[in-house]
């Protein structure tokens, strides 16, 4: 069911908002109570004892826990989920952790789940019998990327500058790994004032390897690991302003990471400088890639194989997205849309007039479009200022842009950081309502619809 109006993920799901003329009605599900038991084994059938149960939300934040008992047996009685996608983790020093996904049906009905875990010891890591501290593993994230930007030859591993290729899109692979106690919504980096001048992979998320790939090879890898995942899906992030090559796969991989997205993350990188004081290059640069991004989108749904394709743009990198998509709607009469199952538009540095006239052509085709703004995003007033006082469509001051067919959320309340522009990857609240989004969950909690002279949209809550 298409949404008329808009929608807000507050923690996680979301809430239904439909609108007949000028009367607005909201549907909720009502909160049910939900029971978890089971017992935890090793080989052999032995009980084990002081195993860590913990139930979590989409977001990864901890419901309800618990540890099982002498018999090895554990219970988690009458919680309350609101939400609709979580993960129960089993955990004890010395066993290899396992977690089980809990998918909760909308509607009244309580029910009892029963998990019966058998534990695998972990194998012995070097050092350890020395009594060295054992190591936790990395976790890895496998990034595929195009671009339009130039590779630098010069330099002694394939890194891009912020220059167009000459020879049109370059594309390859990166292995990112994430540090054991990565925290949902931030990118670890190493900081001047922690006195970290090199990344640590035990403390930041480092891109360990950059694999330039010919065209041909590119879609073969992309198109055989998409067919690994049970949904057969991709999704491509289109950064925005100031963000270097390295930038933007770091992104992508926390983006991919932090929303268990099953499927296969895709960097889009276009030739921004990566400067504070580049942003008229970069205005110059994204007018530039707006063909190529397109031509990509048509060879990805031509040759990747993939079932479900997700779209995310962040502020300037929405002028090419939307480029690309109302070209391939005029050309294809809207045809090629229908692939595109989610696109999201992150704190779009766009005037408002084009984006509702490019978003009202789109929205007749795309299945679902999602637009998120703030009344407190820095970097967008700053935009604002730089063409005249035009407003930007990622700027909810006074209110935030409705258009039929576009899902609005007002994500004031909750996008706290310093320039209030990155929330979509920083915010957990957000991060929770993309995933979400991708899961195509339309029934969330702690929502506050809202009204415009131009029509219903939602108010994303703070967390309590």
């Amino acid at each position: 069911m298409k949404r008329a109006a808009a929608y807000i993920l507050g923690p996680a799901l979301v809430l239904l908002f439909c609108t007949t003329g000028s009367t607005a009605q909201a549907e909720r599900t009502r909160e049910s109570l939900y029971s978890f038991e089971g017992r935890i084994t090793q080989k052999g059938g032995l009980p084990i004892v002081s195993v860590g149960i913990e139930l979590l939300s989409g977001s990864l934040d901890v419901i309800s826990a618990t540890e099982t008992d002498v018999d090895g047996r554990y219970m988690l009685l009458d919680v309350a989920l609101p939400e609709v996608h979580h993960v129960l983790r089993f955990a004890k020093q010395g066993y290899l952790t396992v977690e089980r996904e809990v998918d909760i049906k909308p509607g009244p009905a309580s029910e009892n789940f029963k998990f019966d875990v058998e534990l695998v010891s972990a194998p012995p890591q070097a050092g350890t019998e020395r009594g060295l501290k054992p190591q936790v593993p990395l976790a890895q994230v496998k990034v595929f990327y195009a671009t339009d930007r130039r590779l630098d030859k010069s330099a002694p591993a394939p890194t891009y500058l912020a220059e167009f290729s000459e020879s049109g899109l370059a594309f390859g692979s990166c292995d990112v790994s994430i540090p054991p106690h990565h925290r949902a919504g931030n990118i670890e980096a190493p900081s001047f004032w922690q006195f970290e001048f090199s990344p640590d992979p035990e403390q930041h998320i480092v891109v360990r390897r950059i694999v330039p790939a010919e065209k041909k090879q590119f879609f073969i890898d992309l198109s055989q690991a998409i067919s690994n995942g049970k949904q057969q899906a991709a999704f491509v992030f289109v950064h925005g302003y100031k963000v270097t090559f390295e930038d933007a796969i770091t992104r992508t991989a926390q983006l991919a990471y932090d929303m268990r997205f099953d499927g296969v993350p895709i960097a889009y990188s276009w030739p921004s400088k990566g400067s504070l004081l580049g942003y008229s290059d970069d205005e110059r640069q994204i007018e530039g890639t707006k063909h190529d991004l397109e031509v990509f989108l048509k060879d990805l749904q031509a040759q990747s194989g993939a079932k479900q394709i997700y779209l995310i743009a962040h502020s300037m990198g929405n002028r090419a997205l939307l480029a690309a998509l109302s070209q391939l709607a005029s050309e294809t009469q809207g045809r090629a849309l229908q692939t595109f199952k989610q696109v999201v538009f992150a704190a779009p540095d766009v005037a408002q007039s084009d984006f509702k006239q490019q978003t009202a052509q789109i929205a007749r085709w795309s299945p679902h479009l999602t637009l998120y703004a703030s009344t407190h995003d820095q970097a967008l007033l700053l935009s604002r200022r730089l063409h005249s006082g035009q407003a930007r469509a990622g700027d909810a001051e006074p209110a935030p842009i409705v258009v039929p067919g576009l899902d609005t959320i007002d994500v004031s309340a909750v996008s706290t950081e310093f320039l209030g522009h990155t929330y979509y990857g920083d915010c957990k609240s957000v991060v929770t309502d993309i995933i979400e989004v991708f899961r195509n969950q339309l029934v969330p909690r702690g929502l506050k619809p809202a009204m415009s002279t131009a029509g219903a949209y939602w108010v994303m809550a703070p967390r309590p």
